[in-house]
């Protein structure tokens, strides 16, 4: 089973809200983007830039950030790729 998990990713420029599973030999990240919701595919060193996120003191629930993306794709854009880790985030929560 695969473990998903919100998190605050630092790209390099900025830090962004990302949904972040760790897959076998690649970081997946899905995240807004200025061309609507998008999923990348890291090397999976880049999970050092990854930090807790937090929503009034506790960590931000998968459910709330899946739901957040999946509003915003309607208006915004989404990609297959994102579509599909949506998914599989809502399917493989307990």
């Amino acid at each position: 089973m695969t473990d998903y998990r919100t998190a605050r990713f630092h790209d390099g420029e900025r830090y962004i809200a990302v949904l972040a599973r760790e897959g076998r030999t690649r970081l997946h990240i899905t995240f807004r983007d200025d061309s609507g919701i998008v999923h990348r595919a890291l090397p999976r060193e880049d999970a050092r830039h990854l930090s807790i996120l937090l929503h009034h003191g506790k960590p931000y629930s998968i459910e709330r950030m899946v739901r957040r993306l999946s509003g915003l794709g309607h208006t915004v854009g989404i990609t297959q790729a994102a579509k599909n880790e949506l998914t599989g985030a809502v399917t493989r929560t307990p």
